[in-house]
């Protein structure tokens, strides 16, 4: 699935008329982890993404995929958003998640095998994968335009630069700040397991989905920042990360259905919100991490016909043509 890409402009400036919904982490949770994991970028990634005034339109849009749920758009849209791992960590009890099929085709197949398919049994390290692709390709895009824009050869055409680099911007804040919910998600032990509304070895369960995710709240940023771990490169295929990432999430489904047993998230509990922080933090140390490796592997892209690679343009000995940006 590749990411929605609709009304960017609208998306970029109407994002405070957007509607809170409670799917996924629910607004709190989902803006809490983009603004610490965006506040916690390194210098080397472009000024404009650590803007205090993108940063504000980026946490809006991170519930932009609940808010275009409904009608057909579920179709794609719900099992996007989740992954039910059986409890020995498979998935749908038969395919396992490390290693992780090659693309959602292999995927799918593994599952209609087992009596199943992606859209029951979601897809969500895919959501994850495909929108690290599309931001990755942003970052080359922008990289080469920004270049463009202080080395063309003449005034109107470094100007044509300058104005393209600014609708890049506003694409790869859109990519990012929808693509950032999807990495929340991948967080809570409720996306990813067979059990997300209640499970019989804990009886009177029922509803814990609504009162977990609607726990972030009550959390500040600082509890988020304070539980991030430094960033370190994977050294590994993007499909070990996010298997590993949901994988991790996936452990902790048993502790939070015994927390939900004693009340931890009925009302505020210190018990319920050290768990809960800890879960966001995952999540904004992923995206964090996902963000600065998009940056990095960019410089690698090539663009255009015939192709450029985006170092060469970088370091002027490669020129990106109008048309291979994108315009005339």
């Amino acid at each position: 699935m590749k990411m929605l890409r609709f009304g960017v402009l609208a998306c970029v400036f109407g994002a405070a008329l957007y509607p809170l919904q409670a799917d996924a982490w629910g607004a709190a949770g989902q803006q809490l982890i983009v603004r610490a994991a965006v506040g916690a970028l390194p210098d080397t990634i472009p000024a404009f993404l650590r803007d205090p005034a993108t940063i504000d339109q980026m946490a809006l849009m991170s519930n932009e995929a609940d808010n275009q749920k409904g009608d057909g758009a579920d179709r794609d849209l719900g099992p996007a958003d989740y992954i039910q791992l059986s409890d020995d960590g498979r998935v749908a009890g038969a395919v396992p998640l490390s290693p992780l099929p090659a693309d959602r085709e292999v995927y799918d197949s593994a599952l209609r095998k087992a009596g199943s398919d992606e859209f029951k049994a979601g897809y969500l390290p895919y959501s994850i994968m495909d929108g690290f692709d599309i931001v990755r390709r942003d970052f080359a895009y922008w990289r080469a335009i920004d270049a463009m824009s202080r080395t063309a050869k003449t005034a109107d055409d470094r100007a044509y630069f300058t104005n393209l680099r600014a609708v890049r911007e506003a694409l790869t804040t859109r990519d990012i700040g929808v693509w950032s919910h999807f990495v929340g998600s991948g967080s809570s032990p409720l996306h990813v397991t067979m059990h997300p509304d209640g499970w019989d070895k804990y009886p009177g369960s029922k509803g814990i989905f609504g009162r977990f995710e609607a726990y972030p709240q009550g959390i500040k940023e600082q509890q988020i920042l304070n539980r991030m771990k430094a960033y370190a490169p994977c050294n590994c295929t993007m499909q070990e990360d996010i298997a590993k990432y949901i994988s991790d999430a996936g452990a902790q489904v048993d502790r939070l259905y015994q927390l939900g047993a004693f009340g931890a998230f009925d009302a505020p509990t210190d018990a319920g919100t050290r768990f809960t922080a800890d879960r966001l933090a995952a999540a904004a140390t992923e995206l964090r991490n996902l963000i600065t490796a998009a940056w990095l592997e960019s410089e690698d892209e090539s663009l255009g016909t015939p192709p450029v690679k985006v170092s060469d343009v970088e370091k002027g000995t490669a020129v990106l043509t109008k048309a291979a940006a994108g315009g005339l």
